[in-house]
């Protein structure tokens, strides 16, 4: 089911590991060094202004050294095992009082989806995957194109000599190479240090989402990007049978198991759901709209990522790149159920092909849908120049033959509008008037987001579930209309559960339906 589940709080956050050891500064020296021959005395006709030209040398030598050993490499991947002590991560029993709960690994292992990404290789959808994608693919457990997303698998010269794999997208695929922050992140307040020796930021929610798009949009390069397959699921790839790349980063966060300390619980009479947010306490402020606005700010992330994949896809790729259209424009039957015993045009027919051509097939534009509702109330300039410039995209993009140079250019263009105002949306202030302008606008475009297909639709359901839900916690909307706005959306929610049943008519009708209620 694409709908999305209540929420109950669990401890966990990031924490803890144990250090690793360094060697002292002396092994590096070479032995042929002039300060180990001073050492035997100064060799023969040596003046004393060059002893200590020789010996302020030999301080500067052991600084450097001493530094460049104390510091370990940055970009090595040392795997789970000096995480998973009872100590640090792998407890059984979660510590609720203290600043981590160490069972963070265990959550991981026992409960999260990342940690079964490998093992669906094996599966025989992905044998079936790989041998239609025929010659020069290893089976999936195996192909690097498969395993830079369902896996952490470094390449050896990235390796700690210690690296042991553990299947599945684990704790360094997320919060990096662990080699140079290991020791540091396990002291109180050494966050920063931490960062700076190559944690990633997970606390800010933009430099989360981006971690997140690399696998579930794709990226040119993943995190390393000199050693890291690419990650992107094209057209090929849809076409062999894997499934396509739907995400929505709040709903996906609330979905996942909490490894993390999660926001405080609510206060008396704020109209908040008992227990916790299953949302990370470092997102915040925790307030009623805490969701929506990590909601926001998925939204805004997505839509520049998914515009400099565009970008990239037409620099250096095939062109064009079916992947980046509307599937379902061009896989759909041209009438009604086939079986039907009076077949009749299909919804498709029915309504026309505004602003392009038959056969011609739309960009997705699903990543725009509800964010542009969301843009035209906390930032209606930008929005103004944003949409522009995805129309002049769109049409370039939706027409047979489209020029791959033009359309990177018009990608890369609006890529920068929309990286101007991510910071825009992260700051705002989000409140019941800002609530209730987007859930009433998204309500009301019904039709046109109906005619931008499946994709589209659904991110719709998702936003205006979460807008209805936050509306009742915070008695905005009665308990009356939260009730029938619930029944509404099951309905929307079980007619987007087939792309092969998706129906714009009847999707429209239903936002309709929802408008009138809100109203």
């Amino acid at each position: 089911m694409l709908s999305r589940p209540e929420s109950h709080g669990v401890e966990g956050s990031v924490g803890t590991a144990n250090g690793c050891q360094v060697r002292g500064p002396l092994s590096a020296l070479p032995a042929d060094l002039p300060a180990a021959r001073e050492r035997q005395g100064p060799a023969p006709g040596r003046s004393k202004s060059t002893r200590n030209l020789l010996a302020l040398g030999l301080s500067i030598l052991l600084l450097t050294a001493s530094n460049a050993v104390a510091q370990p490499e940055t970009g090595i991947y040392i795997g789970t095992s000096r995480c998973t002590g009872a100590g640090c991560h792998g407890s059984a029993i979660p510590d609720s009082g203290g600043r981590i709960a160490h069972d963070e690994f265990q959550i991981w292992a026992q409960k999260d989806k990342h940690a079964q990404a490998w093992a669906v290789l094996e599966l025989p959808l992905a044998e079936q995957i790989v041998r239609r994608l025929g010659p020069g693919w290893l089976p999936a457990s195996r192909e690097k194109r498969c395993l830079a997303c369902h896996d952490l698998s470094p390449p050896k010269e990235r390796q700690d000599k210690e690296f042991a794999p553990v299947r599945g997208v684990s704790c360094e695929a997320c919060h990096g190479p662990a080699k140079a922050w290991l020791e540091v992140h396990s002291a109180k307040d050494q966050h920063q240090k931490s960062l700076k020796a190559g944690l990633y930021d997970l606390q800010n929610p933009v430099k989360c989402v981006e971690r997140c798009l690399t696998c579930h949009l794709g990226t040119r390069g993943g995190f390393d990007h000199e050693v890291i397959p690419e990650r992107i699921v094209d057209h090929t790839l849809i076409a062999a049978g894997h499934p396509d790349l739907t995400f929505e980063f709040e709903l996906f966060a609330r979905n996942m198991p909490p490894h993390w300390k999660s926001a405080a619980p609510q206060q008396a009479g704020d109209g908040l759901r008992q227990g916790r947010s299953r949302l990370p306490r470092w997102w915040g402020p925790f307030d009623r709209f805490q969701e929506i606005r990590i909601w926001a700010i998925g939204q805004a992330v997505q839509l520049r990522e998914n515009l400099r994949r565009i970008a990239f896809r037409a620099r250096t790729k095939p062109w064009p790149e079916y992947a980046e259209l509307d599937c379902a424009a061009c896989h759909h039957s041209l009438t009604t159920a086939f079986y039907s015993s009076l077949p009749t045009d299909s919804w498709r027919q029915k309504e026309g092909y505004a602003g392009r051509n038959p056969g011609s097939a739309p960009l997705n534009l699903s990543p725009f849908a509800v964010y542009r509702k969301l843009l035209a109330v906390i930032a209606p300039d930008g929005a103004k120049t944003l949409v522009a410039a995805v129309s002049s995209l769109e049409r370039t993009m939706s027409a047979v033959g489209a020029s791959k140079e033009e359309a990177a250019e018009l990608a890369e263009r609006a890529a920068g509008l929309a990286d101007g105002l991510i910071a825009k949306v992260s700051g705002a202030t989000y409140d019941d008037n800002v609530a209730n302008r987007v859930l009433l606008a998204i309500a009301a475009d019904g039709g046109s987001i109906a005619l931008m297909g499946h994709r589209a639709a659904i991110q719709a359901a998702w936003a205006l579930d979460l807008l209805v839900s936050v509306g009742v916690k915070s008695r905005r909307i009665s308990k009356d209309r939260g009730r029938e706005s619930k029944a509404i959306l099951d309905r929307m929610f079980r007619q987007l559960e087939s792309v092969s049943d998706y129906d714009a008519s009847k999707f429209r009708d239903l936002m309709a339906q929802l408008d009138a209620c809100l109203k």
